[in-house]
C-alpha cells in the first residue's frame, strides 16, 4: 500500500514534469527575448479507498479457507483511533450444541425407524375370471359307425339253368341302430362278394332298390341303386339316400340277370350293407350315443404381487356349465369331468358331474402360480332323438367357465412387510468428549400408529432399547373406523422417567456406559410365523381391496441436567492442515521491506449462552514453515464472553464500534510481518467439569468459539534512515520526457530549445492527507550526474523544484534522459510510526515557469 502512495508521488511529479497527456503540446514554438514561460500542467490525485479494499485483504486470508466458514472482511472505524485506516477478520471457529439430549432427538432415529413402515399400503390382488367357448361335438361318425354295426348279413340266393333276365328277388333288410333316420347327404353301399364255382354263364345284378316295408301291404320304394355288378367278380353297388327317410324295416329288391350252370343248382352270394363314411344324418330317433370332447383349457392368471404368498379361499367357486341341448331332442345327456391343477397350491379331481359344474372353493389353498382348469364333456344318447342339423353345423356345446374368490379367510404375506431391523446409531463425538452422563425425566419412544386390516388381525407394537433400558412390553392396537387418511392414530408409548444416560467419557470406561443407541421395533400379528420364511398371515381380506398401515415414531427426550466432563482439550487449526496456509507475502506489494506494521490484535472468543461456572485452559499458537513464532498460555481460565460478536448477518462491508473484551488476546504483528507464505492459527480448549441444568440454557444451548483479527494501518518504520523505495528498476520507460530514445537521430530544433533554456522552476502545490510522515523525492540520473531532491510533509504545501542552466545541459546531453526516482518514507513521531488516514487522498498541481533566451521558430516534430 506504501509503495503504490509513493510510487504515485513519484510519477506523478514526473509526468506532470514532462507535461503529461493532460496538456496538448504544440508542434511549433517562436520565441523572442528572455521572457518567463508560466504554463499549468494540470492536477493529479490518489484515494486510499481504491488501492486497498477489504477485497485485498480478503484474498490473503481466503487462501485454503473453506468457502462455506463465514470468514468475512470488514473496513473497521474504531471509535478510538477514527482517522486510522483499519480493517477487521472475522472468523467463526466452531461451535458446539451444550443440548444434548436435543442431540439425541436429532439422531435421525425417527426417520430410519419409520422409512420401513411410514404410509404403507398393499392391494390384494383379485382372483378370478370368465370364459365363454363354443365346443363342437361332432358326432356324426360315431352315429354311422354304431348304425353300421347293427348291418345283418345278407344272401342273396341264385339258381343255375334257370335263364332269366330281369327277374326281381327280394331280400328283407332290417337295421336295429335306429328306429328311423333321416339322411341328409351319402349311400347305402352293398358289397358282394364274387360267385366262384358255379356253373353260371351269366350272373350279374341290374339295379336294387331299397323299399319301405314298415306296412308289409304296401311297400314304398325308398331308392334305386340304377347300377348293377356281375356277380361272378363282385363288387360294390350304391344306392344314394340324400333326402330319403328309412325306416328299420326295409327290403332289397334285386333285378337280376342268370345264364346258364346246371339246372337246380343254388348259390347264396354274401354281401353286406354299410352306410358310406360321408353320409350325413339330419335326425334320428333310436338310436344310442357315446361320445367324448374335450373342453378347451381354461386358466386363471398368475397372481404378480411380489408380497403375496398363499391364502385360504373363504368364499369362492368354480363354475363350468355346457348349456341344453337344441329344441326337440330327447334321450340325450351331458357328462362334464373336470381336473383343476395349480403347481404347490389348489389341486381337484371333483368327480364327474351332468351338464355342469358348481364347485365351492371354499377352504382351498392357492398361491401365486397359474391355475390350469381341463376337462371333458361326455354326450350320452339312448334310444334318443334328434332332427333339424345340418351338414356344416354340427352340435355346438357352449362351455361358460367362471373362477372367482370373494373373501379370502387368511392370506400369507412375506413377513419383512411388518418388520424393521434393529436401528443403531453411535451417539455424536463432540457428545461422547464432552458428556459423563444426562439426567432424564423422559426418555424414550412415542409410536403413532393406525391401520384398518379387518378386526380379525389383532396387532401389537413392542419397542426394546438397550442403552436407554427400556425392556419388552408389547401394546395393542385397535384398527381405525372410518376413511384411513383422515381417522385418528393411536398412540402408545415405551420410555424410563427419571433415567440417566451414562455416557461414560471417564478414562477408566463405567460399567453400563454406552457409546450408541439401539432401538428395535416390532410389529406383532396374531398370523405371524417368525422364522424361514418368516411370513405373516393376515385374516378376512377382501380381493382388489387396498389396506393401509402406518407408524410414525417420535423420540421423546425430556432432560433435566448433564454432566459435562471432558477429559481432552478441544484443537482445532486454520486454515485447515489439509488446506494450504495463509499466505501473507502479498503484504510486501503493499508496505515494501522497511515498514512494517505496530500491531495486530487477535481475540478469541468462547461464549453464546449465560453459564458463569464454565471456564476454559486456553493455548493460541501461530506458526509458518514449520517454526512456531508465537504462543500465548493464560494462566487463569478463560470464562464465557459476555457478548459474542456476531458479523454473519452483516453485509455492508463496514463495522463501526467497539470490539467485546476478552482475555484471550495476543498480537500477531511479529509472524504477519514476517510475511509468511503458510501461516497457521491453532488454539487449543481445555474446559473443567460442570453441570448444567436446562434452566440454565434457556435462551441458548450453543457453545461458539470465533476470532477477530485487526488490521491497523498505522505502521512502524523500521530503516532509520527512512523506508526506501527506489521506483527506477520498476518502470518500462525508454522514451524520455522530450520524446527521444536511444535510437533517436540528432534533433537540432530540440537541442536548440534546450540550448535557449536558462533556467526552470516547477511549482508544486500538494495535500497529502493520506500518510502523517514525511516523504522525500530523489530524482537522480548517474550518468550526466543530476541530481534533485523533493521534501514533502503532511497537508497543504506548496513546493518548489528549480532546475538550472547546469541540469538543462545534463538533460540535452543524456539521450534518453530517465532519471531514477527514489522514493523515502520517514516518520514524524517517537515511536517511528506511520499511519494512513481511512478516508486521505494526495492531490499534486504543477505550474512550469521557464526562463528563455532566443528568437527563432522550432519545428518539434514529434512534440515534446
Amino acid at each position: 500500500m506504501i509503495r503504490r502512495i509513493l510510487r504515485f508521488t513519484g510519477y506523478a511529479v514526473l509526468a506532470l514534469t514532462a507535461i503529461s497527456c493532460t496538456f496538448d503540446v504544440p508542434k511549433k514554438i517562436q520565441a523572442k527575448g528572455s521572457p518567463t514561460v508560466y504554463a499549468p500542467l494540470g492536477n493529479k490525485s490518489f484515494e486510499v479507498s481504491k488501492y486497498l479494499s477489504t477485497d485485498d485483504i480478503a484474498s490473503m486470508f481466503e487462501t485454503g479457507a473453506d468457502s462455506s466458514s463465514g470468514m468475512k472482511v470488514f473496513k473497521y472505524t474504531d471509535p478510538a483511533e477514527q482517522d486510522v485506516l483499519k480493517f477487521m477478520v472475522y472468523y467463526p471457529v466452531t461451535s458446539y450444541d451444550l443440548d444434548f439430549a436435543k442431540t439425541l432427538e436429532s439422531l435421525n432415529l425417527d426417520e430410519s425407524l419409520s422409512a420401513p413402515v411410514s404410509n404403507q399400503s398393499f392391494t390384494i390382488p383379485q382372483v378370478g375370471t370368465t370364459l365363454n367357448e363354443n365346443v363342437e361335438v361332432n358326432f356324426q361318425s360315431t352315429l354311422i359307425t354304431t348304425i353300421n354295426s347293427t348291418m345283418p348279413a345278407l344272401t342273396l340266393p341264385v339258381v343255375e339253368g334257370v335263364p332269366v333276365d330281369g327277374e326281381i328277388i327280394d331280400v328283407p333288410f332290417s337295421i336295429s341302430g335306429y328306429d328311423t333316420v333321416t339322411i341328409g347327404s351319402g349311400s347305402l353301399n352293398l358289397m358282394f362278394s364274387a360267385l366262384s364255382s358255379s356253373g353260371f354263364d351269366t350272373a350279374s345284378i341290374n339295379s336294387v332298390s331299397l323299399m319301405d316295408v314298415s306296412e308289409p301291404a304296401t311297400p314304398t320304394l325308398v331308392a334305386t341303386s340304377g347300377t348293377g355288378v356281375n356277380l361272378l367278380w363282385g363288387g360294390t353297388i350304391s344306392i344314394p339316400l340324400a333326402g330319403a327317410e328309412l325306416p328299420s324295416d326295409l327290403s332289397l329288391q334285386f333285378s337280376v340277370t342268370l345264364a346258364g350252370g346246371v339246372l337246380g343248382t343254388t348259390h347264396d352270394v354274401d354281401f353286406s350293407a354299410a352306410f358310406d363314411s360321408n353320409t350325413f344324418i339330419s335326425g334320428a330317433s333310436g338310436i344310442d350315443i357315446n361320445e367324448t370332447v374335450s373342453i378347451p383349457q381354461f386358466t386363471v392368471p398368475a397372481i404378480t404381487e411380489d408380497f403375496f404368498v398363499n391364502a385360504v379361499i373363504g368364499t369362492g367357486s368354480l363354475t363350468v356349465g355346457t348349456g341344453a341341448f337344441p329344441a326337440g331332442w330327447t334321450g340325450f345327456t351331458k357328462s362334464l369331468d373336470l381336473q383343476i391343477a395349480q403347481t404347490g397350491g389348489l389341486n381337484l379331481d371333483p368327480a364327474p358331474s351332468e351338464n355342469s359344474v358348481n364347485l365351492t372353493l371354499d377352504g382351498q389353498s392357492i398361491n401365486k402360480n397359474e391355475i390350469l382348469v381341463n376337462g371333458s364333456v361326455q354326450i350320452l344318447a339312448t334310444d334318443a332323438s334328434f332332427s333339424g342339423l345340418s351338414q356344416g353345423s354340427p352340435l355346438t356345446v357352449t362351455c361358460t367357465t367362471a373362477f372367482s374368490v370373494d373373501e379370502f379367510t387368511s392370506v400369507s404375506v412375506q413377513g419383512d412387510m411388518f418388520t424393521i431391523d434393529p436401528i443403531t446409531q453411535d451417539l455424536p463425538e463432540t457428545m461422547l468428549a464432552w458428556v459423563d452422563s444426562i439426567e432424564f425425566n423422559k426418555l424414550g419412544i412415542s409410536m403413532a400408529f393406525k391401520h384398518d386390516l379387518p378386526v380379525a388381525n389383532t396387532f401389537e407394537i413392542d419397542v426394546t432399547s438397550t442403552a436407554l433400558g427400556i425392556i419388552s412390553n408389547p401394546q395393542g392396537i385397535t384398527a381405525v373406523v372410518g376413511d384411513f387418511e383422515t381417522s385418528d392414530a393411536s398412540t402408545v408409548e415405551f420410555s424410563r422417567t427419571d433415567f440417566i444416560l451414562d455416557v461414560g467419557n471417564d478414562i477408566v470406561a463405567e460399567p453400563g456406559a454406552v457409546s450408541a443407541l439401539d432401538v428395535g421395533i416390532e410389529f406383532i400379528l396374531n398370523g405371524y410365523s417368525p422364522g424361514d420364511p418368516g411370513n405373516l398371515t393376515l385374516k378376512n381380506l377382501q380381493p382388489g381391496a387396498t389396506y393401509h398401515f402406518n407408524a410414525e415414531p417420535t423420540f421423546i427426550a425430556d432432560w433435566q441436567s448433564v454432566s459435562i466432563s471432558p477429559q481432552d482439550s478441544f484443537s482445532g487449526v486454520f486454515p485447515e492442515s489439509t488446506e494450504p496456509g495463509i499466505d501473507l507475502s502479498p503484504i510486501s506489494d503493499y508496505l515494501g521491506n522497511d515498514i512494517d506494521f505496530a500491531e495486530i490484535p487477535m481475540y478469541l472468543y468462547i461464549g453464546g449462552f449465560d453459564l458463569a461456572n464454565l471456564s476454559f485452559q486456553t493455548v493460541l499458537d501461530v506458526d509458518y514453515t514449520g517454526k512456531l513464532v508465537n504462543s500465548a498460555l493464560f494462566d487463569n481460565p478463560l470464562t464465557l464472553a459476555e457478548e459474542m460478536p456476531d458479523f454473519s448477518t452483516n453485509t455492508t462491508g463496514e463495522f463501526s464500534g467497539s470490539i467485546p473484551y476478552t482475555p484471550a488476546t495476543i498480537d500477531l504483528a511479529s509472524p504477519i510481518n514476517a510475511r509468511p507464505t503458510d501461516m497457521r492459527i491453532s488454539y487449543s480448549l481445555t474446559p473443567g467439569a460442570v453441570t448444567v441444568l436446562k434452566e440454565d440454557l434457556s435462551t441458548s444451548t450453543t457453545l461458539e468459539v470465533a476470532m477477530i483479527l485487526v488490521f491497523p494501518f498505522k505502521m512502524v518504520v523500521t530503516n532509520p534512515d527512512g523506508a526506501e523505495i527506489s521506483l527506477g528498476e520498476d518502470t518500462e520507460m525508454t522514451e524520455d520526457i522530450f520524446g527521444r530514445t536511444s535510437a533517436t537521430a540528432e534533433d537540432e530544433d530540440m537541442d536548440m530549445l534546450l540550448d535557449s533554456l536558462a533556467s526552470m522552476n516547477l511549482a508544486l502545490n500538494i495535500n497529502n492527507s493520506i500518510l502523517d510522515g514525511t516523504l522525500e523525492l530523489e530524482m537522480s540520473e548517474p550518468i550526466s550526474g543530476f541530481s534533485q531532491i523533493l521534501s514533502l510533509t503532511s497537508g497543504s504545501q506548496i513546493k518548489t523544484l528549480s532546475i538550472d542552466r547546469a541540469d538543462i545541459l545534463k538533460i540535452k546531453n543524456t539521450v534518453p534522459f530517465i532519471p531514477d526516482i527514489t522514493l523515502r518514507v520517514k516518520s514524524t513521531n517517537n515511536d517511528n510510526s506511520i499511519s494512513l488516514d481511512t478516508d486521505g487522498d494526495f492531490t499534486i498541481g504543477v505550474t512550469v515557469s521557464a526562463v528563455t533566451d532566443f528568437d527563432q521558430t522550432f519545428d518539434l516534430q514529434g512534440g515534446i
